[in-house]
C-alpha cells in the first residue's frame, strides 16, 4: 500500500521457533494512525531472544487494535497464552486483556493453569497530579510444592484475596491501603486460615 496506509503479513521460522504476523495501518488524520493486527507464536524461545534464562518457550495468540499519534495512544490488546515456560515450569491456559488511554492503563489477567489459578485486575492512572494504582488479586489455587516454592512439603496449597489501592509518585511517598482476605493455607500439619488483614500506608510530608 501507500506509505501512510499498508497491510503486511509474514511468517518467520527459525531454530528459536515460529512467529507469524498480520498488521494493518491506516492514516485517520494528518497526525493519527489506526493500527490493528495479530501475532501468533509457536515454540518461540522467548528466553533466548530476550536473554532472560528464566523464560522458556511461548505459544501465544495476540490481537491489538489502537490509534497512535499526536503524542497520544489509545489501544486494546488481547493475549491468549497457550503455554509458556517460566523458571523451568510450564504454565498454560492464560488470558489477558489490556487497554491504554494515554496515561491510563487497565489490565485483567485470568490463569486457569492447574497449579496456579488466579484472577488479577489492575488500573494505573499516571495522568493525575498524583499517580494512582489499584490492584485486585483473587488467588484461587496455588500449589506451592508443584511450583517449586515449597520443596519440603508435598502438600502446600494456598489461596487468598488481595487488594491494593495507593497513590504516590515514588515508593517513598505512597499513600493508601492494602488488604488480604479469605487466606487459606493447607499443609501436612493441617491448615491455616485468616478472615482479613489490612494495613494503611501513609505518606508523611516534611
Amino acid at each position: 500500500g501507500q506509505l501512510h496506509s499498508f497491510h503486511t503479513m509474514g511468517n518467520v521460522t527459525t531454530p528459536l521457533g515460529r512467529l507469524s504476523a498480520d498488521v494493518t495501518m491506516h492514516r485517520r488524520a494528518s497526525s493519527q494512525y489506526k493500527i490493528s493486527g495479530m501475532v501468533d507464536t509457536d515454540n518461540l524461545h522467548l528466553g533466548n531472544i530476550l536473554d532472560i534464562n528464566k523464560l522458556g518457550e511461548l505459544d501465544s495468540h495476540i490481537v491489538a487494535d489502537g490509534v497512535v499519534g499526536a503524542g497520544s495512544i489509545v489501544a486494546d490488546v488481547d493475549v491468549k497464552v497457550n503455554s509458556i515456560g517460566v523458571m523451568g515450569r510450564g504454565f498454560s491456559d492464560i488470558k489477558a486483556q489490556g487497554s491504554i488511554n494515554d496515561k491510563s492503563y487497565l489490565a485483567h489477567v485470568r490463569s486457569n493453569d492447574k497449579n496456579l489459578r488466579f484472577d488479577l485486575s489492575g488500573l494505573v492512572d499516571l495522568g493525575r497530579e498524583i499517580p494512582s494504582y489499584e490492584v485486585m488479586l483473587n488467588l484461587e489455587h496455588a500449589d506451592l510444592h508443584k511450583l517449586d516454592i515449597n520443596k519440603r512439603d508435598s502438600l502446600s496449597v494456598a489461596s487468598l484475596e488481595l487488594g491494593l489501592d495507593v497513590d504516590g509518585r515514588t515508593l517513598d511517598d505512597l499513600d493508601g491501603s492494602i488488604s488480604i482476605a479469605n487466606m487459606h493455607y493447607l499443609y501436612p500439619g493441617g491448615e491455616l486460615t485468616s478472615d482479613r488483614l489490612s494495613a494503611d500506608i501513609r505518606r508523611y510530608d516534611d
